[in-house]
């Protein structure tokens, strides 16, 4: 598809969406399992010609199967003055909603925003009795025909606490935090029937506030609240990529809510830079394929569907159609992932045990039948991979989590499987399980170690008889206590092979096994086993997989690295972790594509020293443990001092990689670290000369064990020095990409890779020569 951006009018091939596509989107949804839907306006949607817009009407009968109104439904719109209701505009969607037999979401009750004047001069009793007026009259006047509320709207600050202070802390400050609660109920009351949902932006991945509402609408479920759903804003530019969201989702679906794409625009940064619009494609297609991952999410509803009446019009132009109905890249994939359903559940369970605090794990795989596991009071929360992640951690004694008896097992062990799983171990001492399945008499797995060695058991029956020995597959490579490995197991039900491997590498095989092994019908362990047997050391990522994986999928499973921004085309985290980046503040203005190494167009960031790209969600990275930093760079100048990568730490960064400007031509490349006490930083300078205009691939690593540091260069060695302690970044800090008050970056960077580990000369050569540049040299 041929598409452009000419100034601020998109052009794009002038085909009709409804013909193009082989089925409607309505249709296609309803297929999958969803609603789509847009937010929409009353005067467009009026059937008097001489108000209404027929394109406008005709493409939301078609298309959509949900409307919400945009701001008809808006506190200073219904009742302007106190008493006085207007529901005529709403009126107009409900009606066209019901000759379509659309379904219609009610937006919003509550919010500090959109307040007539004279609700904003009430206080005390008259404001609390004007708020259950205002939302029992409401909800009351359209009864059944409003299915879906949004009840409350961005009650959070961005730290995860209840807005407070000024006009954002209108609801808080004034009735205190019981006005979420009665808020519910008097919508209940209004309406028992209707779906109520609390609804709020910024929640996409795990943050602050995303870990602030899951705890609030925690306390709301313990106190009887009637809530329904979480309703998730989700505007975005078109260089987010949203990696965390299927898991947000999950997180709160997990609670036995139902979850929803409520909002869904993606602008365009202005001056828009390569392709934009398929840039715009990916993010509505990522979005709408997280809600399919996500068995409870039941709508992707898009704010507005046509630039012609959109909040951000051209240029930004966030919605999926032209101002002249011509239907852009984004709406097409909308069309193609909604047609590819659900996805298959693959793992059929996983448990990302990162939840910050709390006991319940979530399930974040996308099967339908859910597997939240009850950890016991204090496993979880606990120090996880990165520094602001969390893990479950067993004491080794009496601690574990449990998938609940009436769930249908995790997993089938009549035929193949695997387990994969992260493990910090604390200690050797006896025999510690990681995962296992109860049969009826004895566990149909266990796996775990013994003995320094890893081992994965399987019974040959469900019995208690002592002559009756399961079969055992021991690994060679020791536990290795105090360090993250990874471990799985695998169980080749065709072929009777079982399998064990250790950091991504294959044990050798053990003889045969009997291949009639048992269903078994109990719950899943992690952590601990029905024998008593209890994990010591922390547990992260525990997937199962009802098929044996290749080795080469054990390896990627495997892979050391912690954080990965490739910068193909967005700026999200590539790695398990999900720590997305983004323009500071979400600035809109436009950043800038490259041509990479691999001469691939819009594969690399351009940064001219203006833009400043910052990771989101937490520090990526210990900085006072063995780490790595590997990226590609390519300076367009070497008129001043530029920092390449730098991280948040007390007062100054724990660690500088970045263009030292010399004398002459006389540039090196710089990797400092911050010693422990935060006094002193030690520099390692590059042999080589850094150049302007080609790309240069730097390494930089630091030892907690030996404390050597070491600067590569293409691949060799370049730079060395020793510090026996680094001071640690900020957990709630980021790692900077290109910006430091040092001086910003002047050109481009792709490929930024993170390892909590020290890579070794093989390894770093190997990352150098996978993409080395003279390979697409003409």
């Amino acid at each position: 598809m041929l598409f452009a951006l000419l100034g601020s009018a998109i052009v794009v091939p002038a085909t009709n969406p409804a013909a193009a596509a082989p089925g409607r989107l309505r249709d296609l949804a309803q297929a999958a399992g969803v609603k789509i839907g847009s937010a929409v306006r009353a005067a467009p949607l009026n059937p008097d010609p001489a108000v209404g817009d027929e394109d406008y009407r005709d493409w939301a009968r078609e298309q959509l199967s949900t409307l919400t109104a945009e701001n008809e439904l808006k506190w200073d719109h219904v009742e302007p003055a106190r008493g006085r209701f207007n529901f005529a505009a709403a009126d107009t969607i409900v009606q066209f909603a019901h000759e379509t037999e659309q379904t219609v979401r009610g937006h919003t009750l509550v919010w500090h925003s959109a307040l007539p004047a004279w609700v904003s001069a009430l206080s005390g009793d008259q404001l609390e009795a004007a708020l259950q007026t205002h939302i029992t009259s409401t909800v009351s006047h359209f009864g059944s025909d409003v299915a879906i509320w949004d009840v409350v709207n961005e009650p959070l600050n961005d730290s995860g606490s209840l807005r407070s202070g000024g006009s954002q802390g209108f609801w808080k400050d004034r009735l205190g935090e019981d006005y979420i609660d009665e808020s519910f109920r008097w919508a209940h009351a209004a309406n028992p029937t209707a779906r109520l949902y609390l609804n709020e932006y910024g929640i996409e991945s795990d943050s602050p506030k995303a870990r602030g509402l899951y705890e609030l609408v925690k306390g709301l479920l313990a106190r009887g609240v009637p809530i329904h759903g979480i309703g998730f804003q989700t505007h975005k530019l078109e260089t987010s990529r949203l990696s965390g969201l299927a898991d947000s989702l999950r997180r709160f679906a997990d609670l036995g809510l139902e979850v929803a794409i409520t909002e869904l625009g993606v602008k365009l940064l202005t001056p828009a830079g390569g392709d934009s619009l398929g840039r715009q494609a990916d993010v509505y297609g990522w979005v709408t394929a997280a809600c399919l991952a996500v068995p409870r999410c039941v709508s992707v509803t898009a704010w507005g569907f046509t630039d012609r009446y959109s909040w951000i019009p051209a240029p930004g132009a966030a919605t999926m159609l032209t101002d002249q109905y011509v239907p852009k890249p984004a709406y097409y994939r909308v069309r193609d992932v909604l047609a590819a359903g659900r996805p298959a559940a693959d793992p059929v369970a996983a448990w990302r045990l990162d939840e910050p605090a709390g006991t319940i794990a979530t399930d974040a795989s996308s099967s339908p039948q859910r597997h939240p596991a009850q950890a016991d009071p204090g496993a979880l929360g606990h120090e996880g991979r990165q520094p602001f992640l969390r893990a479950f951690k067993g004491n080794g004694i009496d601690s574990g989590a449990t998938t609940a008896p009436a769930e249908s097992n995790a997993m089938r062990t009549n035929v193949s499987y695997t387990l994969s799983v992260w493990i910090k171990p604390a200690s050797t001492t006896g025999d510690q399980v990681i995962a296992s399945q109860d049969g009826a008499n004895v566990s149909a797995f266990t796996f775990g170690h013994t003995d320094g060695r890893y081992y994965l058991a399987v019974p040959l029956a469900d019995t208690t008889d002592a002559g009756v020995d399961p079969q055992r597959l021991f690994s060679q490579t020791p536990v290795v206590i105090g360090q993250w490995n990874h471990v799985a197991a695998v169980w080749d039900n065709p072929s009777g092979h079982p399998r064990l491997y250790v950091n991504g590498v294959a044990e050798p095989e053990g003889p045969l096994w009997n291949r009639e092994t048992w269903a078994s019908t109990g719950i899943f362990h992690i952590g601990e086993s029905r024998a008593g047997q209890h994990f010591h050391g922390s547990i992260s990522d525990l997937r199962v997989y009802q098929r044996a994986l290749p080795s080469t999928e054990i390896k990627a499973l495997a892979s050391p690295v912690v954080g990965q921004w490739g910068f193909d085309g967005h700026t999200g985290d590539d790695s398990w972790f999900h720590r997305d980046a983004a323009a500071r503040n979400d600035a809109t203005v436009a950043l800038l594509w490259a041509t990479d190494r691999k001469c691939q167009a819009n594969k690399a960031i351009s940064l001219t020293g203006t833009q400043l790209i910052d990771t989101r969600g937490g520090a990526p990275l210990f900085t006072d443990r063995s780490y790595s930093l590997s990226v590609w760079v390519q300076l367009a100048d070497t008129d001043s001092d530029q920092v390449v990568l730098a991280a948040d730490g007390t007062s100054i960064s724990p660690f500088y990689l970045r263009l030292k400007r010399g004398t002459g031509d006389d540039h090196r490349w710089i990797f400092a670290v911050l010693n422990g006490s935060g006094t002193q930083q030690v520099v390692a300078t590059s042999e080589q000369k850094a150049e302007a205009g080609a790309w240069t691939h730097l390494v930089a690593t630091w030892s907690m064990e030996t404390g050597q540091m070491q600067l590569f260069v293409d691949g060799t060695v370049s730079g060395t020095n020793t510090v026996l302690s680094s001071a640690a970044a900020t957990e709630n800090g980021s790692l900077h990409i290109g910006v430091s008050q040092l001086g910003n970056l002047r050109g481009a960077i792709d490929d930024v890779l993170v390892y909590q580990q020290v890579l070794t000369q093989p390894e770093i050569s190997a990352l150098y020569l996978q993409y080395e540049p003279s390979r697409c040299q003409p």
